[in-house]
């Protein structure tokens, strides 16, 4: 009986030590790859031009401005059409 518990638990150990094995494998592989997506997160990074963001950025709400303008005056130019607050807000 005593032999057989030791068989089984000889087998448990060697399947855990082959798990293991093959998810140091694994990760030892996926590694360079996780590095080259960091590198190119940090040269992204490196690359923003915060005044050329901040410009963008004003130049956008200044288009949005526009945009929400013109929609306003298309609706209030429509016959019989009343927005709400909320609509208008």
């Amino acid at each position: 009986m005593f032999a057989a518990l030791q068989e089984v638990e000889e087998r448990r150990v060697g399947g855990l030590r082959a798990a293991v094995a093959g998810a140091a494998r694994a990760e030892k592989e996926v590694l360079p790859i996780v590095g080259q997506c960091l590198d190119g997160a940090q040269r992204a990074a490196e690359a923003i031009d915060e005044k050329e963001v901040k410009r963008l950025l004003r130049e956008c709400r200044a288009v949005y401005r526009r945009f929400r303008s013109l929609i306003g005056l298309y609706f209030s130019s429509q016959t019989g059409f009343s927005r709400s607050k909320r609509e208008r807000d």
